[in-house]
């Protein structure tokens, strides 16, 4: 386990260091660093300067990898197992209610359930495509498709994307996530609010 943790930031590490080698010849006595003190903190130009950048954004990415591929034990684990949901859409002012999972599958964070309409009967199928946990803000980004069927029958897709906050003080004690969805491509373009609460074991 510390072994592909240690790869995953090597590989964020690493890999600016090609680019910034292969410029360094062209810039020669472009490349400028130098310590200002706290304050100020680093000065830097030319490739040594980009490199500092992309090893920064690097580890934002590095430590989202950690995450959605179930390689830092505890951070998403409070947020795995079986959720219900009520959702609302916002230009036809229709409810829909469901229930879904969230797991680590083949290393990555997923999401997978079914909705259910206003008459209580199952209309569609959601699954994630990307799945993506922010541990410091404690918001999940979620890019998934609703399979259904139109009214004559024909099977559709839509592709949305979810940006929920995890609320973790309720007086229930229960998990819950409110957020909003948005239709991106498929069908008209509608978007809704969405509440999510976790449930018990």
């Amino acid at each position: 386990m510390l072994s592909r943790v240690i790869g995953v930031y090597a590989f964020f590490v690493l890999i600016p260091l090609v680019p910034v080698v292969l410029l360094y010849w062209f810039f020669g006595e472009q490349n400028y660093f130098n310590w200002e003190g706290i304050s100020k903190g680093i000065v830097a130009a030319g490739p040594i300067a980009a490199y500092f950048v992309m090893v920064y954004y690097g580890k934002q990415y590095a430590d989202l990898a950690l995450v959605n591929f179930g390689l830092r034990s505890g951070v998403a684990t409070d947020i795995l197992g079986q959720w219900t949901f009520e959702s609302e859409t916002i230009q036809s002012g229709k409810t829909s209610t469901g229930e879904f999972s969230i797991t680590i599958r083949n290393g990555q964070l997923t999401m997978a359930g079914i909705l259910s309409g206003e008459d209580g009967n199952r209309f569609a199928e959601a699954r994630s495509d990307f799945c993506f946990f922010e541990t410091e803000r404690d918001l999940i980004r979620v890019l998934y498709r609703v399979n259904t069927f139109d009214d004559g029958g024909t099977p559709i897709t839509a592709d949305c994307i979810c940006s929920a906050l995890l609320l973790r003080n309720s007086e229930d004690g229960r998990l819950r996530m409110k957020g909003n969805w948005y239709q991106i491509v498929g069908g008209r373009a509608v978007s809704g609010g969405v509440q999510f609460v976790k449930q018990t074991t």
